[in-house]
C-alpha cells in the first residue's frame, strides 16, 4: 500500500526515502483524519522509536498536537513526515537494478529456481527423501 515495494514483516519498505516520506503524509491524512497529530503520531510511530518520540516530532515541528489531522495543510504534513527519518528510526538500504551491475549475491537472487535446474546437472534434479521442498 502506498507505494510500498516490499515489506520485511512489520514494516512497509520503499524504494527510497522521498516515496517513504509521500507514503507518509498520505497514510496519516486517509487513515488519521480525525485523530489530533499527538494521537495519529502515538497509534504510528514504532515503539522502537520510545514513549516520547511523538513528543518529539511535535517539539521538532512546532505544530500542535491537538490540531486534527484534517486540518494540518499538506506543507505541515510534509514537515511531520519530514522528521520521521531521526525520530522513527528509518533505515536507508541499498537497491539494484537488473540492468545495472550488481554485487555477486544479488545477481544470484536474481536467478529463477528453474534456471538453476537446468543447468543439466543431475545432483540439482535429485532430492533426498528427508529433505524438505518448497513447492509455492
Amino acid at each position: 500500500m502506498y507505494g510500498a515495494s516490499g515489506c520485511d514483516g512489520e514494516y512497509a519498505i520503499f524504494s527510497d526515502e522521498e516515496s517513504g516520506r509521500v507514503a507518509m503524509v498520505d497514510y496519516l491524512r486517509n487513515e488519521y483524519p480525525n485523530h489530533t497529530l499527538e494521537d495519529a503520531l502515538r497509534q504510528q510511530l514504532p515503539p522502537e522509536a520510545g514513549p516520547k518520540a511523538a513528543d518529539r516530532v511535535i517539539e521538532k515541528t512546532g505544530l500542535d498536537p491537538r490540531q486534527k489531522v484534517e486540518e494540518l495543510t499538506m506543507d505541515q504534513l510534509e514537515t511531520v513526515a519530514d522528521t520521521f527519518p531521526d525520530v522513527a528510526g528509518w533505515e536507508l538500504g541499498e537497491s539494484y537494478d537488473s540492468d545495472s551491475a550488481a554485487p555477486d549475491w544479488v545477481e544470484d537472487l536474481w536467478e529463477s529456481p528453474t534456471d538453476a535446474g537446468e543447468t543439466g546437472s543431475s545432483e540439482a534434479a535429485t532430492t533426498s527423501d528427508d529433505a524438505p521442498t518448497d513447492n509455492s
